[in-house]
């Protein structure tokens, strides 16, 4: 698809040399700076603050962002996404996926937060974790779903220690015979560790990204016990990753301190990394300016200061690579007024294929995309739920690029107003005396966001170009807690969010939408109580070609192609529409071609192998890096 970019380079004047960084060029392109960050400052939103100090035990990027740091997986990604040795110095399988092998360094050791050896790292670490994962009184059902859906018993286990009461379920671990005898796992010695499948899972490996296949030490729990693991802090965990965690101060900071005794010898680490707590997300923009953090993601409105009026940072105006997420709306199905009887007329407007159909095609979006990339806002339009770089058919085409094909869209995408007016008078004609117009669609943020108000006023001008007659976008709030105040209840008529996959194959974004996968959105988006027969069967037709798509276990081209259909089919049906890809202006310290990055898993926050300068970065630099990361010299 084309795309119409304003390139910044041909926009700013960038004739002044690149003094401030040192020598220009370097090997591979990159910054040849004879001083580099040894102290690395970066930030996190307050109320994404750490909710827990056990990896298994979160969903979240507001906890893996730290703990990523932490821990030492089986496997990690290179800064091109690719596979590399970690713990495990070989993997593989012997039956085309159905059982996998690791064989791990007999190197690694965990340490407490004094950088005290506490034990040998070893295969049972990971057994422990799969016991810790799959056992329902243990981590509140986090990370689940993958083991359940990929390792034999693992479901059957879940649901066995959810039967027992809290007490039976804690006094398990990972050498009960109630385990054992279930779980397909075993170490036939200290350092190897194999995992049997229920079915062929090509896509393995990349599991090894994602905090459902970390390890969790066994000695710590036989020194602290359950609840003591549950609550452990930074003082009382165990660490076998590249940093610890020293003066953590909730809400406030902390500190990442390299550690010594780190298997990876010859790898490159901050000696420090500072994580400030900001109150809110242009508050960075502030203290970049101030020298106290070494990265900022610029707000609108100092992006376009600092854009329109040349001021002293116009000629370091990046744009980074950030983790790969594409924003959604999703529908409720089956929403509720706040007295909690069900809002018939939402439910029986959004049943309506034409209905949502005017929205799908009726919605410039350009708008929306200004507000997080002003300069660009054209490189956030996405027509897609998956991101690229999940998956390549055998002959090199992207999964995107393939769906795209079949969605079949211009090279303006999806957008026709002619086409989104003709599905309006459709549904007004077939909802007359289903549905009184205009329709009321309940949108909330959280009370005091002004980042999110700015942005839900944009869908509200933009939603109300359709029409004051077809639909009134109402902007409501919660206090503290979406999913207690509103997805609970069910109050939403649409919920905006984005999803960065857990591993390598198309089926992590397919099955969040399927009720009997597990789905976490459609958890909360596809109930149908209340909802007009059409819409379910759509909905079940969507979610029997998802299920019929991941059975295909032989033929990774045949898997992707269904997977496509799939996708296709839910768009083309309006199921949720695509609203945004995450691009964004940055001014930054650290060159983000050089740091771990993927389409997926958790390790895009891991500090480790980072260029950096003691200056920003100029815009001239970061072309560079991206032409020689291209090129694949970084």
């Amino acid at each position: 698809m084309k795309k119409t970019k304003r390139l910044l380079a041909l926009s700013l004047s960038l004739v002044l040399a690149l003094s401030a960084c040192g020598k220009q060029g370097g090997e591979g392109g990159g910054n040849d700076t004879t001083e580099e960050l040894n102290h690395f400052y970066d930030w996190q939103v307050t109320a994404g603050d750490m909710t827990t100090f056990v990896l298994l035990n979160s969903e979240a990027q507001a906890n893996s962002k730290t703990l990523s740091n932490c821990y030492s997986p089986l496997l990690e990604i290179d800064n091109h996404g690719v596979l590399q040795p970690a713990v495990a110095t070989e993997w593989g399988s012997d039956d085309n996926g159905q059982t996998w092998t690791f064989k791990l360094r007999n190197d690694v050791v965990w340490v407490n937060d004094k950088q005290e050896e506490m034990a040998k790292c070893t295969a049972q670490d990971w057994v422990t974790a799969a016991e810790w994962i799959l056992n329902a009184w243990k981590n509140d059902g986090c990370n689940t779903q993958m083991l359940m859906a990929t390792i034999e018993g693992a479901a059957e286990y879940y649901n066995y220690t959810n039967d027992l009461t809290e007490e039976e379920a804690k006094a398990l671990s990972a050498t009960s015979p109630e385990f054992t005898d279930l779980i397909g796992i075993e170490t036939p010695d200290e350092y190897t560790l194999v995992y049997h499948c229920i079915k062929q899972v090509p896509y393995f490996p990349t599991l090894c990204t994602s905090a459902c296949l970390y390890p969790l030490p066994q000695g710590s729990i036989d020194e602290l016990g359950v609840d003591g693991v549950y609550a452990q802090t930074p003082e009382t965990m165990w660490y076998n990753g590249p940093y610890v965690i020293n003066n953590f101060v909730r809400n406030n900071s902390r500190d990442l301190v390299r550690n010594e005794k780190y298997w990876d010898k010859d790898c490159k680490l901050f000696d420090v990394v500072t994580i400030k707590m900001l109150e809110d997300q242009q508050k960075d923009d502030d203290l970049f300016q101030t020298g106290e953090v070494d990265n900022c993601t610029l707000s609108e409105s100092s992006l376009r200061y600092i854009y329109d009026k040349q001021t002293e940072y116009a000629d370091n105006l990046v744009q980074v690579r950030n983790p790969v997420a594409n924003t959604q709306m999703n529908f409720n199905y089956a929403k509720n007024k706040e007295d909690g009887t069900p809002d018939d007329n939402w439910n029986n407007a959004i049943a309506n294929e034409a209905f949502r159909l005017a929205l799908y095609y009726g919605m410039d979006l350009h708008e929306y995309w200004s507000a997080s990339n002003y300069i660009d806002p054209d490189s956030c339009h996405v027509e897609t739920m998956t991101t690229e770089g999940i998956a390549q058919f055998s002959d090199g085409t992207d999964y995107v690029d393939r769906l795209l094909e079949v969605l079949g869209y211009s090279e303006n995408g999806r957008y026709d107003a002619d086409k989104g007016l003709q599905y309006k008078e459709q549904a007004m004609r077939e909802l007359e005396g289903k549905v009184t117009f205009p329709v009321e669609m309940d949108y909330y943020i959280a009370s005091g966001n002004q980042v999110a108000l700015d942005t839900a006023n944009i869908l509200k001008t933009i939603i109300g170009k359709l029409g004051d007659d077809f639909i009134n976008f109402q902007i409501k709030t919660f206090v503290s807690s979406a999913r207690n105040e509103v997805y609970t209840p069910r109050l939403h008529s649409i919920a905006t969010a984005g999803w960065i996959a857990d591993y390598g194959d198309p089926e992590n974004f397919l099955t969040n939408m399927v009720p009997e996968c597990g789905g976490y959105f459609a958890s909360q988006m596809t109930k149908f109580e209340y909802a007009d027969s059409e819409v379910v069967d759509t909905y079940q037709t969507f979610c029997d070609m998802v299920v019929d798509a991941i059975s295909i276990t032989d033929d990774n081209d045949k898997r992707f192609e269904a997977e496509v259909q799939a996708e296709a089919y839910w768009f083309q049906h309006a199921l949720g529409i695509p609203l945004r890809r995450a691009t964004t202006y940055s001014l930054t310290k650290i060159n983000t071609y050089t740091r771990p990055f993927a389409a997926y898993g958790i390790q895009i926050d891991v500090y480790k192998n980072c260029e950096t300068s003691v200056e920003p970065y100029t815009t001239e630099q970061y072309e560079q890096f991206k032409a020689a990361y291209d090129a694949g010299e970084i």
